[in-house]
């Protein structure tokens, strides 16, 4: 998925990167390089049930309750793969403010899961994470 979301980016977005490089660990999948600038790092998810479920899944912490996904990552995008025709771009920096804010809200659900159960994670309608400023839409067509 890493490799799809590079070459939507590279053609779409980032036309002037002359070096991609994926899988860079745990830090973010994705660096976009370019001339005389800063590298753009994203994070990518593929949320196979998002279609099915309508919300959004941020990973916040492991099983030793340590940062994890939206509060470890360093990159600067995080993009939700939903399709091969419909992605959600967030800036990090403000996305993971929006959690932050609603863990101790407690408006949006929080749940265990992943490989065993190891990871919290907070569930967010598409419909509401929508409407906030940090998140785009790309339609790929």
């Amino acid at each position: 998925m890493e490799e799809y979301v590079a070459s939507i980016y590279k053609e779409n977005f980032f036309p002037t990167c002359d070096y991609i490089s994926y899988n860079i660990g745990k830090e973010y999948d994705i660096s976009f390089s370019f001339p005389r600038k800063e590298s753009i790092h994203v994070e990518v998810k593929y949320d196979k049930m998002a279609n099915k479920t309508g919300n959004l899944c941020f990973e916040m912490f492991d099983h030793n309750h340590e940062p994890s996904g939206i509060f470890a990552t360093e990159a600067h995008l995080m993009v939700f793969v939903l399709n091969k025709e419909l992605m959600f771009e967030f800036k990090v920096e403000e996305l993971r403010r929006f959690v932050q804010h609603h863990v101790t809200t407690g408006r949006y659900r929080v749940l265990k899961g992943g490989d065993g159960n190891a990871f919290e994670m907070m569930l967010v309608p598409i419909t509401e994470i929508m409407k906030e400023d940090f998140c785009t839409r790309i339609d790929i067509t």
